[in-house]
């Protein structure tokens, strides 16, 4: 349920992630975005999970400001290795009839990505090493643990995701996103959903469910 492997039972694991899910609609958007984002790398791009920022969140409704995961392919030598950060809206609303990204999350996904690729990520890397999870066999946990010793992966990649309803593509934002002027390169993908809002309040609505007869 975890990134990490826990001495906890299973039962005691399901509720400590209960405990921390979101609550309110807004990070429940965000949250579900990021995790279709994860899924989408898995099952699509082939890789496999590292490291997610939302296994980092201590309570109810917060954020962590980290890049969102670390993802490894482990069929390629060397390695391959992407550090992802992803983007959700759930425009256009009530409030804003606005059904382009290139000034909101488009932007801010330039913004952090020009971050990172300037922050040093030892501190990651490092925490990745000492909780590799047992999804990894023995092999692959000795060269991920060597990868990941400074300076780092020779095959680092950037991946910007961003998470949007399908009644707001349009080609300014792609324009945008083609042009935009980054620190270092990256690759991109938009993944469209019918209305993010209600399939976030619909998954979390098992959720809370489940929560209720756990506790």
């Amino acid at each position: 349920m975890t990134d990490f492997v826990s001495g906890n039972s299973a039962l005691e694991a399901v509720l400590d992630l209960a405990a921390n899910a979101p609550t309110s609609p807004s990070f429940r958007n965000s949250h579900c975005g990021e995790i279709l984002a994860a899924h989408f790398i898995e099952s699509q791009l082939g890789y496999r999970r590292l490291y997610s920022k939302l296994t980092l969140t201590s309570s109810e409704n917060t954020n962590v400001h980290k890049m969102d995961g670390l993802f490894t392919n482990t069929g390629h030598q060397p390695f391959r290795y992407l550090f992802v950060e992803a983007k959700t809206s759930i425009l256009p609303t009530a409030a804003t009839r606005t059904r382009k990204h290139k000034s909101g999350i488009l932007s801010q996904m330039i913004g952090s990505l020009n971050t990172y690729s300037l922050d040093d990520p030892r501190f990651e890397f490092a925490r990745i090493r000492d909780n590799l999870t047992e999804n990894f066999s023995e092999a692959e946990q000795r060269q991920i643990r060597s990868d990941l010793t400074p300076p780092g992966p020779a095959d680092l990649k950037l991946l910007g995701v961003s998470v949007t309803n399908a009644s707001t593509v349009n080609r300014d934002d792609d324009d945008f996103i083609l042009t935009a002027s980054c620190a270092a390169p990256f690759d991109y993908y938009a993944l469209v959903v019918t209305d993010l809002a209600s399939l976030a309040a619909e998954s979390y609505g098992y959720w809370d469910a489940l929560k209720k007869a756990l506790t």
